[in-house]
């Protein structure tokens, strides 16, 4: 038995033109197009350390079974629909979230096991057509990336001798990822303009983040804050306007409203529109008072009333001369 590097003996296969690769199938297996498919080394040679399958336009099946490859990685190989990699005992870690950049990938089959010595990680990202998960015999898997995008699609499962495992197949876990895309949509983070959950370093969601853009987008959108918006700009004060400047503004409106020299607004609806109706102002003058509400300065508005009615009673005693 020899062992090689994965990543030498991936380099040197079918030369340089990656276009031409589609399968690579089991040792021992009936080869149908040499140009096009491969044959697994092992368990003759077997292939060792990290492995990265990238840029494969028409790799559909691949099969690494027997080997002691310790990561696997796909990216932008669009047409793979099966992957088997059983029996690589020193396996850690799994990816396919790119396997298609940027949407749901091909894949459908997935068989994979360790001989129970753990996983690290599988992520299964974007693989929203996979049907069979065979994962027996693997031991505890510490984390699963993207096991909402399956949910769905899985048809059959096998989880003998494995643990760690969970997907939203169960009406709780259904729920958690309603909820999900409920908030989503109330933070306007659906990624189309870039905006995401806030999430930690290993992908996680800051929960202390998230928690704190939630009760800001919660307080934001309440018809308290609506009302105070409201009486803020009642009171001439901007946007930005602190707790303290506000109260400060009421507290200065209270002083001026308990003055001797206000006028309330009962007073100029009543005594002050009848005064000016005996005498001989008319309606329309009269209604131009209503200015007389945002006036809270009584000696603006003594200067104001004096003036008007001087101009009335000019005009008065010009009519009686005239008379």
């Amino acid at each position: 038995m020899v062992q090689k590097s994965a990543k030498d003996w991936l380099g040197n296969l079918l030369g340089q033109d990656k276009a031409k690769l589609k399968k690579i199938i089991e040792n021992g297996g009936t080869i149908v197009d040499n140009t096009t498919e491969v044959e697994n080394p092992a368990p003759a040679d077997e292939l060792t350390g990290e492995l990265e399958i990238k840029d494969y336009p028409n790799l559909e099946e691949i099969n690494l079974a027997g080997n002691k490859i310790t990561k696997l990685k796909i990216i932008n190989c669009p047409n793979l629909t099966s992957v088997l990699v059983r029996e690589n005992d020193l396996m850690k870690e799994i990816d396919f979230s790119e396997a298609d950049p940027g949407k749901a990938n091909k894949i459908e089959q997935f068989h994979f096991s360790c001989n129970k010595n753990g996983v690290d990680l599988l992520n299964f990202r974007n693989c929203k057509a996979l049907a069979g998960l065979l994962i027996p015999d693997c031991g505890k898997i510490k984390k699963i990336k993207g096991e909402s995008d399956i949910g769905d699609s899985l048809t059959d499962l096998s989880l003998d001798g494995t643990t760690g495992v969970s997907f939203t197949t169960t009406d709780d876990l259904k729920n958690l990822k309603d909820i999900r895309e409920a908030v989503k949509d109330l933070l306007k983070v659906d990624g189309s303009d870039g905006k995401v959950l806030p999430t930690n370093a290993d992908g996680t969601i800051n929960v202390t983040k998230f928690k704190e853009d939630l009760s800001e987008k919660s307080a934001n959108n309440s018809p308290m804050k609506s009302e105070l918006d409201a009486i803020i700009n009642e009171l001439g004060l901007g946007t930005s306007a602190t707790q303290a400047q506000i109260i400060a503004e009421i507290k200065r409106l209270k002083d001026i409203g308990s003055s001797s020299d206000y006028i309330s607004k009962v007073s100029l609806t009543s005594d002050a529109k009848n005064s000016l109706a005996g005498l001989g102002v008319s309606e329309t003058d009269i209604n131009k008072l209503s200015v007389a509400k945002q006036i809270t300065q009584c000696s603006l508005f003594k200067y104001w009333i004096s003036n008007f009615i001087s101009s009335n009673f000019s005009n008065l005693n010009l009519n009686d001369s005239q008379g």
